[in-house]
C-alpha cells in the first residue's frame, strides 16, 4: 500500500479518536459514544475542506487567473461544512442526550447566542487553516514532484549522452588504428597482436562493460592507457607524448564511466600538427578519493570541417559533471603560453573530482 495513503489514514483516525483522551472512567458507554459521534462531524468537515483543496481546487485553480473563484468556492464550502456541523450536532443531541457541557442560558430572542458565536468563529478559523494547510501541502508535493521530474529528465539525458558515447566509436580513429595494425603485421607481429588485443579491450569496455552509472576507476584507467597507446601508433614523429598515470588498474574508486576520455581525445585532436613539432602531456593521479586529470597539449585548433576528433564536446562533460558531481569538482580550461617555444600556445585543462 502507498505510504501516503497509510499516513493520511493514520492522521484522520487519530483525529476521530482524539475525544477518547478526555474520557473519564465513570463515563458511560452511551456518553462516550455520543461524544465520538459529535466529534465525528468536525473531523469529516475538516476532511471535506482538506481534500477539496488538495485534490481539486489547488491543482485546478490555485496559481491561475481564477484565484477569486478559488477563494469563493472555499468560503462556500466552509459555510456549508459549518452548517452541516450544526445540523449534525443538533441531531446527535436529540438522539444521544448528554450532560457533557451545560449550555449557557444566554439565548437571545433572535440571532446567534454568544456561546455559539465563539464556537462558530473557532470552526471558521479551523476550517480556514485547514484550507491553507492543504494548499501548502499540495504545493510542497508539487514542488517535490517537479524536482524529481527534472532530476529524472537530467538522468535520462545523461544516460542518453553516455549511450551515445559508448556507441560512438570514432570511425576515423578506428580506421587509422586498423591501418597501423595492418602495417605492423609486416614487420612486428608481436606488437600488432598487442595492438589488436588493446583495441578489442577498448571496444568491449565501450560497448558492454560500462553499462552502470558508475564503474571502478581502475577499469577506466585500463581503457585510457589502451587509448593512449593506440593513439601513439598513428602519430607522426613530430609529436611527443608524455604520460604520468599514478592510478592503479585495481582502483575500486567509483567514477562516472568515460568521463576523462573526451579530455584526452580532445588533446590528440587539437595537439597534433603535421607541419610542426607538437606535444601532449597527460597526468592523472588519485589521492584519498580525489581524482585529478591534467592534460596539456600544443594548441592546434582544427576547422569545423575536420571530423578527426572523438565527436564528444566538452560541454557534454560539463553537463555530466554538474549532474553527477555537483559542488564536488573543479575544472580549469585555458590557453597558456608554451615554455621556450617562441610564442606558441598550449591548451591546458585540469579536472579534479572529489568522489
Amino acid at each position: 500500500m502507498n505510504k501516503r495513503y497509510v499516513t493520511h489514514a493514520c492522521i484522520w483516525a487519530t483525529m476521530m479518536l482524539f475525544p477518547l483522551i478526555f474520557v473519564h472512567p465513570s463515563d458511560t458507554l452511551d456518553f462516550t459514544l455520543g461524544r465520538l459521534v459529535r466529534a465525528l462531524s468536525t473531523t469529516l468537515g475538516i476532511m471535506m475542506v482538506f481534500y477539496l483543496n488538495y485534490l481539486w481546487l489547488t491543482p485546478k485553480l490555485f496559481g491561475t487567473k481564477r484565484l477569486n473563484l478559488f477563494i469563493a468556492i472555499n468560503l462556500v464550502a466552509i459555510v456549508l461544512v459549518m452548517g452541516f456541523n450544526e445540523l449534525w450536532w443538533d441531531i446527535s443531541i436529540k438522539l444521544m442526550p448528554t450532560t457533557d457541557t451545560p449550555i449557557p442560558d444566554d439565548r437571545p430572542e433572535f440571532g446567534i447566542p454568544p456561546h455559539k458565536q465563539h464556537l462558530l468563529f473557532f470552526q471558521f478559523v479551523s476550517l480556514m487553516l485547514t484550507a491553507v494547510g492543504s494548499v501548502a501541502i499540495r504545493l510542497a508535493r508539487r514542488s517535490r514532484e517537479l524536482e524529481k521530474s527534472q532530476h529524472e529528465i537530467m538522468r535520462m539525458k545523461n544516460e542518453a549522452e553516455l549511450k551515445a558515447l559508448r556507441n560512438q566509436v570514432n570511425p576515423h580513429f578506428l580506421l587509422n588504428t586498423l591501418n597501423n595494425i595492418y602495417a605492423l603485421i609486416a614487420f612486428d607481429q608481436e606488437k600488432a597482436q598487442r595492438s589488436v588485443d588493446m583495441l578489442s579491450q577498448m571496444l568491449r569496455y565501450v560497448l558492454t562493460d560500462n553499462n552502470s552509472t558508475t564503474v571502478p576507476l581502475g577499469n577506466d584507467i585500463k581503457f585510457i592507457k589502451n587509448l593512449i597507446e593506440l593513439q601513439r601508433l598513428r602519430l607522426p614523429g613530430s609529436v611527443t607524448v608524455t604520460t604520468s598515470i599514478d592510478i592503479s588498474e585495481d582502483s575500486k574508486t567509483l567514477v562516472v564511466p568515460l568521463l576523462f576520455e573526451p579530455l584526452i581525445g580532445n588533446a590528440f585532436k587539437h595537439g597534433v600538427c603535421s607541419t610542426c613539432n607538437t606535444s601532449i602531456s597527460i597526468d592523472m593521479h588519485e589521492h584519498n578519493g580525489t581524482v585529478t586529470c591534467e592534460v596539456v597539449n600544443t594548441f592546434c585548433p582544427k576547422s569545423k570541417s575536420d571530423k578527426s576528433g572523438n565527436g564528444i564536446g566538452l560541454d557534454q562533460v560539463q553537463q555530466r559533471l554538474d549532474l553527477q558531481y555537483p559542488g564536488r569538482y573543479t575544472w580549469e580550461k585555458k590557453i597558456i603560453d608554451a615554455e621556450n617555444e617562441g610564442g606558441r600556445k598550449n591548451y591546458y585543462t585540469k579536472l579534479t573530482i572529489n568522489t
